[in-house]
This record gives structure tokens, C-alpha cells and sequence, in this order.
């Protein structure tokens, strides 16, 4: 059995002229990773975007450039995503029974990245 892992950038979650939630292409998305899942795949869904969906659902212009700031923003957009996946999870009947965890990795010289982590790989 193959594990995929489907990595879902900012660009793939948001529209680009304004900035806001592409829900048509998050369904898409999840729809094709619940088919390949029926289809005995194990898959693995990370995503980042937590940042730009945070500035939008903030009605943010900028991203922030503050460690804090960005920190914040994120929580706000990680929110919004995790709830997103598990209500087209369920609307596509997924029995997916968990979603990753997110967190930030701070690096040495101060930048940060973003990752999520699964509690459990599938």
C-alpha cells in the first residue's frame, strides 16, 4: 500500500485577486484524497496556508512580518482550515477519524516554517 502525502499550498486554498477561501477547490481537494484513501491508499494531507487564510479572515492586506504576529494570524487560519477539512471529510463520507496537529518550527536564524504533524499517519 502506497502513502501518498498531498502537500496543499496557500496558492491551491485561496484565489489569487482576493485573497479569500477557494472552497470549490478545497472540495476538490479532500474529494480526491477520500477516492485515493477508498482506493487503499494511505494518505497524508499537510497544509499550510494557515498565515494567508488568517490575514483574510482577519481583512489583513499585509502579511505580518512580526514572529508574534504571524503566530497569531496562523492560529486564526488553522482554525478555519482544520474546521474546513472535516466538514468536507464528512460531507464526502470519510471516516477519517483525526486531522494533523499543526505547528511552527522557529529556526536559528529566526524565520519560521510551518509544518503540520500527524497524530497517527494513515
Amino acid at each position: 500500500m502506497a502513502t501518498l502525502v498531498i502537500k496543499i499550498g496557500t496558492s491551491s486554498l485561496t484565489r489569487p485577486e482576493t485573497g479569500d477561501l477557494n472552497l470549490s477547490a478545497i472540495a476538490r481537494l479532500v474529494e480526491t484524497a477520500v477516492a485515493l484513501r477508498r482506493l487503499g491508499h494511505r494518505v497524508l494531507m499537510v497544509s499550510s496556508g494557515a498565515v494567508g487564510v488568517g490575514c483574510s479572515r482577519l481583512g489583513l492586506t499585509a502579511r505580518p512580518q512580526v514572529l508574534a504576529q504571524k503566530q497569531a494570524v496562523a492560529a486564526v487560519g488553522q482554525g478555519r482550515l482544520m474546521g474546513l477539512y472535516d466538514d468536507f471529510l464528512r460531507n464526502f463520507g470519510s471516516r477519517w477519524p483525526r486531522c494533523c496537529s499543526p505547528g511552527t518550527i522557529c529556526c536559528r536564524d529566526g524565520s519560521t516554517k510551518a509544518f503540520a504533524r500527524p497524530s497517527k499517519p494513515y
